[in-house]
């Protein structure tokens, strides 16, 4: 099945935790997923897609900005409200806004969830606190196939939510935060797959930078690990970087530009 929903996000473009001794719990969370008619969020997106055509791995850079803002509300079947998010790209700065894609976001009492085309995802889990997981994908089919230039990949096998350093102050871009949450919704690197995927969560704002890596070696497709070892010059054979190893997927950063 080809997903375009995802597809067309990518086209148009894309950690260390610290250890708390203490656990912090904020008293509900929503305050990092805030959602209001005229919320605007804008990013600069870097990415890298990985396609392996007829005569060798192709790694196509692009960036450019997004825009989204929320532009209406309707109530769900179950009668929780649910916020249209209206998406634009452009190229250049000085380049006018089109709109490329209309997306929803809601919350409830337990989670903040975020539908791209059919694909319900699940952001955060309430109430917030350090090391509460969650399971992004409980709505969607983990093992489903979309569409990252000319190839297929399972996107969104292996994920695993996860909510670290909750109520950090931190910079970003140009802005200093006074109050961040990182939700890492994937963190898998085996020999043949990476999942990762992390986002950052600025309190009364929304998502303020998201960094990720949905990539498939190439050894996965030939069968033979071996030939994505490489030395590391002391006689060794360590797997190459996944730059070199990756024979489709992406690689996306997502930062801040400007909000109101």
């Amino acid at each position: 099945m080809r997903l375009i929903g995802i597809a067309v996000v990518l086209s148009i473009i894309a950690q260390a935790s610290c250890t708390n001794t203490e656990v912090v719990i904020v008293p509900d969370g929503r305050d990092y997923f805030p959602l209001e008619v005229g919320r605007l969020l804008e990013y600069r997106i870097d990415s890298i897609i990985f396609d392996d055509i007829q005569g060798g791995n192709v790694q196509d850079t692009f960036s450019g900005f997004i825009r989204e803002r929320i532009t209406g509300k309707f109530e769900g079947l179950t009668g929780d409200t649910s916020y249209l998010i209206e998406r634009s790209f452009r190229r250049m700065e000085a380049d006018p806004w089109v709109i490329t894609n209309i997306y929803s976001e809601s919350t409830d009492n337990s989670f903040a969830f975020r539908q791209e085309g059919n694909l319900p995802l699940v952001k955060m889990k309430f109430p917030l606190r350090d090391s509460i997981r969650w399971n992004p994908t409980a709505f969607i089919d983990p093992e489903i196939d979309v569409e990252v230039g000319t190839e297929l990949i399972k996107m969104f096998s292996d994920w695993a939510g996860l909510a670290i350093n909750i109520d950090r102050p931190e910079t970003i871009g140009s802005f200093d935060f006074e109050s961040i949450v990182t939700c890492k919704q994937a963190d898998e690197n085996n020999e043949i797959e990476r999942r990762f995927v992390t986002e950052k969560y600025a309190k009364h704002i929304g998502l303020v930078l998201r960094v990720d890596s949905i990539l498939d070696s190439r050894c996965k497709r030939l069968g033979d690990f071996l030939l994505c070892l490489e030395s590391d010059g002391n006689g060794n054979l360590v797997p190459e970087p996944w730059t070199k190893r990756a024979d489709k997927g992406y690689i996306l950063r997502q930062e801040i530009t400007n909000y109101k």
